[in-house]
């Protein structure tokens, strides 16, 4: 795990979780208030891991879904919702005396149900905290020569997410925030120098970090 993200992933819990516990007198939204309840999310990130529980150092990707606005103030909200989406990466591993380079990729679906606790820290801006729970379905392959094992495994995962969400017009946000997935039993790669004796894959416990940036848009 790189020092500066380990530096952001913390800035932003110390700030997110600060906002969520302020003590700010809560009032309820007049008639004048507007509220829409449904919105349509579309985020990128990049994913590592915490150890060595992926395949591969990093993947890429994107997520979709909905999510719904409820019980809402005019200090703060709270949302839930779906989304899915899909990171990946791919590596060469180091070539080993006697046996050729072994090229791994790693795919990521994610599918999870999320909740976040946001409130306001300035005009037009909050802070949030949020859990979700669901499964990484993690497809991975390793290649030599004209070789090639694939392995596919769905992983229970938990997690939780802090962050920004910025009010950029009355329909559009844009959020920007860390989260932190717990899988368990996810499917990773050996190396060649382990597989005579771990054979071609281990069950690992893996905790992910992503950042992520992206727009929620309300209808």
């Amino acid at each position: 795990m790189k020092p500066h993200i380990i530096s952001a992933a913390f800035a932003l819990m110390a700030l997110s979780a600060g906002s969520a516990l302020a003590n700010t007198e809560e009032a309820a939204l007049t008639d004048d208030d507007e509220l829409t309840l449904a919105c349509f999310d579309l985020e990128v990130g990049y994913m590592t891991d915490f150890g060595e529980g992926l395949s591969v150092d990093w993947l890429y990707g994107a997520t979709v879904g909905t999510s719904y606005v409820f019980n809402a103030t005019k200090d703060d909200f709270h949302k839930a919702g779906f989304h899915i989406g899909v990171y990946y990466g791919s590596e060469t591993i180091r070539a080993v005396p006697g046996f050729c380079s072994q090229h791994n990729s790693q795919r990521i679906v994610p599918v999870t149900v999320d909740y976040s606790y946001h409130r306001n820290i300035a005009d037009k801006c909050t802070a949030y905290v949020g859990a979700r729970a669901g499964a990484f379905i993690s497809h991975t392959e390793q290649k030599w020569k004209s070789h090639k094992i694939a392995h596919t495994r769905c992983a229970p995962t938990v997690g939780i997410d802090f962050g920004l969400e910025y009010e950029i017009s009355e329909k559009f946000k844009w959020n920007i925030g860390v989260r932190f997935d717990y899988s368990a039993a996810m499917l990773q790669e050996c190396e060649p120098v382990d597989q005579a004796t771990r054979g071609w894959v281990d069950e690992v416990d893996t905790v992910t970090t992503t950042i992520h940036t992206g727009f929620s848009y309300s209808f």
